[in-house]
């Protein structure tokens, strides 16, 4: 919020709609993002906020410059103020937010969704889409989800039932519940180092069976763990003390990732990002059992 708050100026209206990503979410993720808006033809029509796309994962060339290219303009910031609508993803458990500010104080519309991962979440994320927008979703993307479809009906037979430790940031964790129950996975243990009663009502709203850890260390994680049957890990890769001590396969998602390669092109969010992941969680399960 600070960054709005310090460069939105009043000007000219522009009609065009602020998307600020509210997590910590990977350059491929944002990518994924930009193309979404190129491919319904409506790019130049949305801010994004912070466009890491670029900027955090930034090519190798020759004369590398001290500042990679790319990012948000300054001027695009300073204009957020004169959009018409702002919808922010993630960071819907944060007190202040870009949204709020720009809703308060120079009287832009603001939303709130949930993360796109997972089915349910991403397509709450495309039908507002397609009302910001009035074009219907690409063609490309009513593929993705019927592949998706395709891939929840292919792993059910593995993750069903299957106890499951989320732990990490608190939109991140948000999804990934949902998109495990809904290939009926048992999120066992759901933790993040927040503290927030609506993440806890959100999370029962998903599932009533999980305990709850709320600005949770791995201290706390742990002792959680030892207490109760948990066959798969999904967090940050801080996670992989208790991994190792437990002997449970930990898959890696969210940052930090310290001890693997490619945390800047995983890609989690949408139809496409969701079918990743569920691969990922059920090679992980596949791989321990065949030991």
């Amino acid at each position: 919020m600070s960054v709005v708050a310090a460069l939105g100026r009043w000007n000219e209206p522009n009609n065009n709609v602020n998307l600020v990503i509210g997590s910590v979410v990977s350059p491929a993720d944002v990518r994924a993002l930009l193309d979404m808006l190129a491919d319904w033809g409506c790019r130049d029509d949305f801010i994004i906020l912070p466009d890491i796309s670029e900027t955090l994962d930034a090519p190798l060339v020759e004369n590398m410059p001290a500042m990679p290219d790319g990012g948000t303009p300054l001027q695009d910031v300073a204009d957020t103020a004169n959009s018409r609508e702002t919808l922010t993803i993630g960071g819907r458990f944060q007190k202040d937010f870009a949204g709020a500010f720009l809703e308060e104080n120079f009287g832009v519309r603001s939303s709130v969704l949930p993360l796109p991962i997972g089915l349910e979440h991403t397509d709450l994320f495309m039908s507002r889409m397609e009302e910001l927008t009035g074009r219907c979703l690409p063609r490309k993307y009513e593929a993705e989800r019927g592949r998706l479809l395709d891939t929840m009906a292919d792993v059910h037979k593995y993750l069903a039932g299957v106890r499951v430790a989320v732990f990490g940031d608190s939109d991140i964790v948000l999804g990934l519940t949902r998109l495990l129950r809904e290939v009926g996975a048992v999120p066992a243990i759901v933790a993040t180092g927040y503290i927030s009663s609506s993440f806890e009502a959100e999370i029962r709203a998903i599932s009533a069976d999980p305990i709850i850890l709320c600005g949770a260390d791995f201290t706390d994680i742990h002792s959680h763990i030892c207490r109760g049957r948990v066959d798969l890990m999904l967090g940050t890769s801080n996670g992989k003390q208790i991994s190792q001590k437990e002997h449970i396969p930990l898959v890696r998602v969210g940052l930090p990732n310290h001890d693997r390669v490619g945390a800047n092109r995983q890609l989690i969010l949408g139809y496409e990002g969701a079918g990743r992941m569920l691969d990922a969680l059920t090679n992980a399960l596949l791989e321990e059992r065949s030991r």
